[in-house]
């Protein structure tokens, strides 16, 4: 059975060394997880950029889904929107910006055999 679910975090990492880990897939079980939209509102009171990270736990290795997306005061960004990615069990999104002030709110359906 497929669970659709939404996650969020009201702060991020101003750090590109240190991202925020929104989304860890399925703890380590043997199913997928795919992402279907990830949305970044800018909470704050400047500009700010923000980029959305997938850590692939097999190969160890990062790829950026978005890299520095302008999200203006007030404003949202769709970074994923339509198109999907899938998550192998421990594969993980991150995120970090030019400010901590955002929102980010991920949703995904788990438990894809």
């Amino acid at each position: 059975m497929n669970n659709f679910k939404s996650i969020g975090t009201s702060s991020i990492s101003a750090s590109a060394a240190t991202p925020t880990t929104i989304y860890t897939a399925n703890n380590g079980a043997p199913v997928n997880s795919v992402l279907l939209q990830a949305d970044v509102a800018n909470t704050g009171a400047a500009r700010m950029t923000v980029t959305l990270l997938f850590v692939d736990s097999d190969a160890g290795a990062t790829y950026h889904i978005i890299k520095d997306a302008e999200v203006p005061v007030g404003g949202t960004v769709q970074i994923v929107n339509g198109q999907k990615i899938v998550l192998n069990g421990d594969d993980q999104i991150q995120v970090y910006g030019s400010d901590t002030t955002a929102d980010v709110i991920l949703s995904f359906i788990e438990d894809v055999p």
